[in-house]
């Protein structure tokens, strides 16, 4: 039964694929929860004198820090420095959760059988560009995709759902506008979606067989057939992933 790479039509020498890294690539924080994460970022802010609620998505925090630090009357200036501060306070841990996250099953091969079927593959990430190329040695992907990554800038504001980032990696891997038909995101939220989506991107989902993600996503108008439970089930047969990302449909 075909999967859905399959049927994307990235052929030829257009066939680009952008990976998400912190649930299709690897469990980023499988071994530094994002929970106790965030609760580093909130002790930084207490000791900067700002108070907020409890918080069990780092990024989420992130994100929503400019707002709520402006709600709280702190000045512009003010702001940027906290964000600033918060923002490599988070970068420091995801580092150091780079070191010791566990890989996603069969991405790794997955990985090198589109690179040695020519597709040209890129990282965009919510996460820091330093912990991601903190993790692509240990799993032998650094020479496939260290030369295209794009982690979180500075700005929140410009995180995903924002599609620049995806826009980015693409300028990067020579793709014009109006020729993002052969482009491919796969990532494993709905802000995820939305990125590729706004970016002209078609989408595929990694669920990594959660019940919850896959709901999340559909929810989010991800139709079915563009989701994944594993690698193994992405092409037609693990010993056909080669003919059936570069073969048009």
């Amino acid at each position: 039964m075909p999967g859905p790479l399959s049927s994307s039509r990235p052929g030829g020498d257009r066939a680009v694929v952008l990976l998400d890294f912190d649930g299709p690539l690897c469990g980023l924080f499988a071994r530094r929860p994002a929970p106790a994460v965030a609760a580093v970022l909130l002790a930084v802010l207490r000791r900067e004198g700002v108070v907020l609620p409890g918080a069990e998505d780092p990024h989420g925090l992130l994100a929503r820090l400019p707002r709520a630090l402006a709600e709280r009357g702190v000045r512009a200036g003010e702001r940027g420095r906290l964000v600033e501060l918060v923002d490599l306070t988070l970068t420091r841990e995801e580092i150091a959760a780079a070191r010791c996250a566990e890989p996603t099953l069969g991405a790794a091969a997955a990985v090198v059988a589109l690179a040695g079927a020519g597709v040209r593959l890129g990282v965009v990430s919510n996460n820091a560009r330093a912990a991601v190329e903190e993790y692509l040695p240990r799993v032998g992907l650094a020479e496939h995709l260290a030369k295209h990554v794009v982690g979180r800038p500075g700005d929140p504001a410009l995180m995903k759902p924002d599609p620049g980032g995806i826009r980015e990696a693409l300028r990067g891997l020579g793709v014009g506008e109006g020729e993002t038909g052969g482009c491919v995101y796969i990532g494993d939220t709905p802000t995820d979606a939305a990125a590729a989506h706004a970016a002209g991107v078609r989408f595929l989902g990694w669920t990594g067989g959660s019940a919850l993600r896959r709901e999340r996503l559909i929810a989010s108008g991800v139709a079915g057939n563009n989701l994944f439970d594993a690698w193994s089930t992405l092409f037609e047969t693990e010993s056909s992933m080669s003919k059936s990302v570069i073969t048009a449909r």
